[in-house]
């Protein structure tokens, strides 16, 4: 049974990349602990249950995520610095109605909320969060007042493989017909396959850069074709190689039909 509940910003809306919490003492707005909430650390799941998630993660899940939660071109990472960045300061509830709603792809419904819920158990303890004596629960408003924050405050590093993210650049094509974003900005990390129209609009005055991506994974639908020479924002699956940049591409939206330096 579907539990009624209510996220607020999550995977889909604006891309809020690296949500940033402060270190343990100073106690800044971001980093406080809202009224009603509590944090990870306080054990907000049991071993057993991390146990069953483990399960169905490895028959579900691992195809795409790795067994080791490290990410593929399939899927993200769902382990250390790439799962704080998406998900520290949500609330818990952000993060199961991402995997209740669009996990596993091409087969939602083959896994029910519970298991779903007991996957999240499994994230949680493979990220070092550790058990209690409670499991995490279904009720209306319980996902909801549990917090997500990195013990520490560690800073983020630099964005890692297989982490999906957005850059601004111009369109052009590369010597061998391929697609290739041409002095592109530092990628940042995004929830978001695809933008909304605020993320469009902050994009627009974001500035160029010096970095060039391949893009891979282009289809008609994108409209390429239409758009070589025009400052474009590009979403996707990041991949940092010796010989050169690639974006698993996800989106691709016009920004200006000019692209200037």
């Amino acid at each position: 049974m579907r539990a009624q509940l209510t996220a607020r910003a999550m995977w889909t809306g604006a891309a809020t990349a690296l949500l940033l919490v402060s270190a343990v003492g100073l106690a800044t707005p971001a980093a406080q602990q809202r009224q009603g909430e509590k944090q990870m650390w306080d054990g907000v799941y049991t071993a057993a249950q991390a146990a069953r998630g483990k399960a169905i993660f490895l028959n579900s899940c691992s195809r795409c995520h790795n067994p080791e939660l490290i990410g593929s071109e399939r899927g993200p990472a769902l382990k250390g610095e790439l799962f704080w960045s998406h998900w520290e300061d949500d609330a818990l509830l952000t993060l199961f109605t991402k995997i209740r709603d669009t996990m596993p792809q091409g087969g939602i419904e083959s896994v029910p909320d519970e298991g779903k819920l007991d996957i999240l158990a499994h994230i949680l303890s493979v990220n070092e969060v550790p058990p209690g004596a409670e499991e995490l629960s279904l009720k209306p408003g319980a996902l909801e007042s549990i917090l997500v924050t990195k013990k520490g405050g560690a800073a983020t590093p630099a964005v890692a493989n297989f982490t999906l993210v957005h850059a601004v650049g111009c369109l052009a094509r590369g010597p061998n017909q391929e697609w290739v974003l041409t002095k592109a900005s530092e990628p940042a990390t995004t929830r978001d396959e695809t933008p909304s129209a605020a993320n469009v609009d902050a994009a627009k005055a974001k500035p160029l850069g010096s970095l060039e991506f391949r893009l891979l994974s282009v289809l008609a639908s994108h409209g390429a074709d239409g758009h070589v020479g025009h400052k474009m924002e590009a979403r996707g699956l990041v991949l940092k190689h010796a010989d050169g940049n690639r974006l698993n591409l996800t989106s691709l939206q016009m920004l200006d039909a000019r692209c200037g330096s």
